[in-house]
């Protein structure tokens, strides 16, 4: 969630569920089934019918290994017959748990029948549609299907085939839990990160982790995270060196850091896939990573990066944009340089962050900066949580 006091609330959604059960039987309508996904919320909000009810509130949670999560609240409207126990781990505690049997679920053009589900309380996760979410759409329900989660697009894609493990953007994946682990690097060290569209942050390391890793300024507490059974302390800073993910070199990256202990997993989560549409082929144990590219840079003459070019008063300290060889940069306090993309003449945009910074004046005349950035952002941008643009004080 976003941040909205010295020491928010985060919610996070539920890492690996249980174990996956039996094949999945399905029906698709065509060739290739998409379904509309509202990522307004920094989750993957999608409409699902069990039987002939519905719409109820799911998500797509790719770090949840089982095939289909309930909450208790819609197992009780439902009525539907417990088939047996396990155990479930939220990534931090473990607890015995219910499931049930669900007879058919529809997801857009999808059909599965014949599914276990594992019963537990959501009652704390926010959806884009308002009131609390009642399921989870886990990993293995997509086992026998290519799974593209579209981030940029705002859709699921499900259909049959498999990825070729030579084309771009294509790298393998493990899975020991029934969850997809990738490996990163962040300066010279090798990271197992879960690929999770569950997760909130850009990256949540351990916070050990800061220990060997570079970060910019003392990464303060930003809040506390909860999953279903668990709440820890949350810190935050810019990773002091980029992320090499698939072939690709992401900078700055804002990294959480997660004091819930040694056994909570790194996650790779909506701060940095927000901008790709990831495919993921289980029976192969492929995933293909296509990234949206930046937009195209507005040219800008020399006059107009100088006007641009000043320190602004910000957050109590200095958001600084300075003219760098012909091209913009921006500093904001206690945070690395972001690479400008000019929008427009008086607009700036982000390869790195959905934020933008606008040029203008005061009734007075005097130059002042602007910074929009959309509500979905959290913690992971250089703006405060605010829908809409707010001034910045004016350039010196």
């Amino acid at each position: 969630m976003h941040v909205r006091a010295a020491i928010p609330l985060l919610v996070l959604a539920v890492p690996p569920c249980a174990p996956p059960g039996a094949p999945v039987e399905f029906v698709l309508d065509g060739d290739e089934v998409v379904v509309p996904m509202d990522t307004s919320r920094r989750h993957t909000d999608v409409d699902v019918w069990l039987g002939e009810r519905g719409p109820f509130r799911f998500q797509v949670d790719t770090y949840a290994s089982t095939q289909v999560c309930l909450d208790d609240d819609l197992v009780a409207e439902l009525d539907l017959p417990v088939v047996g126990t396990g155990r479930n781990s939220d990534g931090h505690t473990t607890r015995t748990v219910e499931f049930v049997a669900v007879d058919e679920l529809r997801l857009g053009g999808a059909t599965f029948r014949g599914l276990r589900a594992l019963v537990d309380d959501y009652d704390m996760v926010p959806t884009s549609k308002g009131g609390s979410l009642q399921g989870i759409l886990g990993f293995a329900l997509f086992r026998e299907l290519l799974l593209t989660v579209d981030y940029p697009g705002e859709r699921l894609v499900l259909r049959r085939g498999e990825l070729r493990a030579d084309a771009p953007g294509v790298l393998p994946y493990d899975a020991p839990d029934g969850a997809p682990d990738v490996r990163l690097r962040v300066g010279g060290r090798e990271l197992v990160c879960g690929v999770d569209t569950g997760a909130e942050a850009a990256l949540r390391l351990a916070e050990a982790d800061l220990e060997t890793l570079p970060v910019h300024g003392d990464a303060p507490v930003i809040g506390r995270a909860r999953t279903v059974y668990s709440t820890y302390a949350i810190r935050g800073a810019y990773l002091a060196a980029p992320v090499v993910l698939a072939g690709e070199r992401l900078e700055p990256v804002y990294a959480h850091f997660s004091a819930a202990g040694a056994s909570a997993k790194r996650l790779i989560g909506f701060g940095l896939l927000r901008d790709c549409a990831l495919t993921f082929d289980q029976r192969r144990g492929m995933l293909r990573i296509a990234r949206t590219p930046p937009p195209a840079a507005v040219p800008l003459t020399d006059a107009r990066r100088a006007a641009w070019a000043g320190a602004y008063a910000w957050r109590g300290g200095e958001l600084v944009v300075e003219d760098v060889g012909g091209a913009l940069r921006v500093r904001y306090p206690g945070g690395p340089r972001l690479v400008a993309l000019p929008a427009a003449n008086d607009e700036l945009a982000f390869a790195t962050c959905p934020a933008r910074l606008r040029l203008g004046a005061d009734g007075e005349g005097r130059r002042g900066l602007e910074v929009r950035r959309p509500p979905d952002l959290g913690p992971d941008g250089f703006a405060p949580a605010v829908d809409g643009w707010t001034a910045a004080g004016g350039g010196e």
